[in-house]
């Protein structure tokens, strides 16, 4: 359970440029979030885990420029320090690296299709998500409060006092 406490924008913002690094506030972003949860595959447990590059094959007609984004990753992942193998760094790093325009970031495309709760649109998407899951579970698990900017006012879905779970 986490509390959410609302802010005006440009406290928020504020705030944000002075606790986060310069290079890490390309996590503000345009976000259209949707208040329903998502069922997750029930299958998902049978699927098994690939390589990196066999992981996003299927996604290379869904994301634009998805090979150049692989090899850079790749490049970026070649000798990790955290205890994970190249390919699930580089699976963890594909999904957080800025791609532009925005709208073409793996990130946003494997965001609004998840939200889209289409599960034909997400069979494309489950070798990369297993994999990618998997090499987050491989992580430590560390307690940390994470704020998430967003360019939009939201404060009519989060009235200040409320809980949020």
């Amino acid at each position: 359970m986490f509390q959410l406490e609302v802010f005006d924008l440009a406290t928020f913002e504020n705030f944000l440029r002075s606790v986060i690094p310069q290079h890490a506030l390309r996590f503000i972003e345009y976000f259209d979030p949707s208040l329903n949860m998502w069922t997750p595959i029930e299958e998902f447990e049978a699927v098994q885990t690939v390589s990196f590059e066999s992981a996003v094959d299927s996604l290379v007609s869904i994301v634009p420029n998805v090979k150049e984004m692989v090899a850079e990753a790749k490049q970026k992942c070649d000798t990790p320090k955290d205890g994970l193998t190249p390919d699930e760094s580089a699976s963890i790093m594909l999904y957080s690296m800025e791609w532009g325009p925005r709208e073409n970031s793996f990130d946003v495309i494997l965001n609004n299709t998840l939200r889209a709760e289409d599960s034909e649109k997400i069979k494309p998407w489950e070798l990369y998500i297993k994999l990618f899951v998997a090499s987050l579970e491989k992580l430590p698990t560390i307690s940390k409060t994470i704020y998430r900017g967003v360019k939009r006012d939201l404060r009519a879905q989060y009235p200040q006092g409320k809980r949020f779970a």
